[in-house]
């Protein structure tokens, strides 16, 4: 089959079709395929949805908005093993130093960019859905903007450090955006985002079912081998990438193949009641599998560090 759409980044319309699926969050019944640039092995969720059908795939129920991710403490016993596990961020940000200015990207309501203010940082952000924002804003009293980045007005050369944490998937044109990052950044500025890694185990296991391909809200799924490619045509270097051992990405893949099984017995019913609710437990089950996955470079997702070059 022949697809009108032209790849992103190396201009090809050449494409490999990998599957075709349903949003299974949202249950709408559209067809969407996964594709392969046959040029230069991009993946891409086909086709890309507009703008104004982002109220139907992105409702107030989407998981990431409400979703709220097993954290490990921060002291007492519980404290050595956050240390051997790694959180999520906190490791990854460069060293501040006084008036140094971040602008997050997708900063929902305002969380990360919170505990960066009292850090020192000066903050601000942008938020697409407009109850986030609006929370950001008045609960958490930061600035925040709301609206899509690719018209926000952002000062240029403004800021150390930009943040986009599973954004940068989300965002139609990955090079148009890579390159207002590239502006608004000082010289020599960071970017730091984390992103689903289309070239890890679960995916390879779960297929279809890995929840990571989050169809059709994630329009790209990269590698670190092509996000290389992508940054350095935007001006970038890519300095680290870090593999995470989170595993929910692992536990709610699982999920998703179980309940396409239609297996209707008591056991399997006490197998997703476990991964529903037994949250701690999950992690705990999981975590050696993830943990795996991250030393073999094969984790779910990455978090990239890169430097603008100019």
């Amino acid at each position: 089959m022949v697809y009108q759409h032209t790849c992103n980044f190396c201009g090809s319309d050449d494409w490999k079709e990998l599957f075709t699926t349903t949003d299974s969050h949202t249950q709408e019944p559209d067809l969407f395929s996964i594709l392969q640039c046959r040029k230069c092995g991009l993946h891409i969720t086909f086709p890309l949805i507009d703008v104004e059908d982002y109220p139907r795939f992105y409702p107030d129920t989407y998981f990431s908005y409400d979703q709220v991710a097993f954290q490990l403490p921060k002291n007492g016993p519980g404290a050595l093993l956050r240390k051997i596990v790694g959180d999520r961020y906190h490791y990854i940000f460069p060293p501040f130093q006084k008036g140094q200015k971040v602008f997050e990207i997708g900063c929902h309501k305002g969380v990360m960019l919170k505990e960066l203010q009292q850090l020192g940082w000066q903050v601000s952000g942008l938020e697409i859905n407009p109850k986030a924002a609006e929370f950001a804003r008045q609960q958490m009293n930061l600035d925040v903007m709301q609206g899509d980045f690719y018209t926000a007005d952002i000062s240029e050369n403004s800021y150390d450090l930009v943040l986009a944490m599973m954004v940068l998937e989300h965002l139609s044109d990955t090079q148009q955006a890579l390159l207002k990052v590239n502006k608004i950044l000082k010289p020599g500025g960071q970017f730091i985002f984390n992103i689903p890694n289309h070239n890890s185990l679960g995916r390879r296991l779960f297929g279809r079912h890995w929840t990571a391909y989050d169809i059709p809200r994630h329009f790209y799924h990269f590698d670190a081998n092509i996000l290389d490619k992508i940054l350095a045509k935007a001006g970038f270097k890519m300095e680290k990438v870090y593999y995470q051992k989170v595993p929910s990405i692992n536990i709610k893949s699982t999920q998703n193949y179980i309940k396409s099984r239609n297996l209707n017995n008591r056991f399997v019913k006490r197998i997703e009641a476990f991964l529903d609710k037994g949250r701690k437990s999950s992690f705990i089950l999981f975590f050696p599998f993830s943990f795996m996955e991250a030393i073999f470079r094969t984790s779910g997702s990455i978090i990239v560090q890169a430097r603008v070059c100019k």
